[in-house]
């Protein structure tokens, strides 16, 4: 079995990271353009992700592989004790692909129209293969986003998700038992 290799505490830096926290590791197969950011104590990012922008990562937060983040003149936040499975696009900044405009960062601004904004992924979310979400979107705690869903909506606090905005499963958590785990994990002071 080959050697996992990560970013030093140096090296992210000098990738644009502000603060990094404790027990921190992000694949060094991962790449950061026109970053700055955060990142927490105790979370992991996986191989090949790519980070575009101003990104904060939370606490105690997985990241899988082949993820993507877009948030050049936007904002990506995600808080604690998230996990975001394999091939999660998350766009703070998109262009208009139903208007009469051009697109693709190579055209003009003038002759496009592009949205920016923020992206929030509360704490304690699950978020599955292949999720697509779009600017301005404020992701609820302790929500999940089951495998493929298109979020260009807000998602309630304890909500569950499991095939398009429009079909909510209802809250089906418990959010004061949740809370009460969370407050139990952190008191605990776990690593990975």
């Amino acid at each position: 079995m080959g050697k996992v290799y990560y970013y030093s505490r140096l090296e992210l830096k000098k990738l644009g990271f502000k603060k990094v926290g404790k027990n921190v590791k992000i694949s060094n197969c991962c790449k950061f353009y026109s970053f700055k950011g955060e990142v927490g104590n105790n979370t992991r990012i996986d191989d090949y992700s790519i980070f575009k922008g101003e990104i904060y990562i939370g606490s105690n937060v997985h990241i899988s592989s082949f993820c993507y983040f877009a948030a050049v003149g936007g904002k990506i936040i995600i808080g604690d004790l998230t996990g975001i499975s394999n091939k999660v696009s998350i766009y703070a900044v998109t262009d208009d692909f139903i208007g009469n405009f051009l697109t693709n960062p190579t055209i003009s601004e003038k002759f496009r129209n592009v949205t920016r904004g923020r992206v929030t992924i509360g704490k304690n979310v699950s978020i599955g293969s292949h999720c697509l979400i779009l600017p301005n979107v404020l992701v609820g705690d302790s929500s999940s986003l089951g495998a493929m869903c298109l979020i260009n909506k807000n998602v309630k606090n304890g909500q569950v998700l499991l095939t398009k905005q429009e079909k909510f499963y209802g809250v089906k958590k418990n959010l004061k038992i949740i809370n009460l785990k969370i407050n139990k994990f952190k008191k605990s002071n776990s690593p990975i």
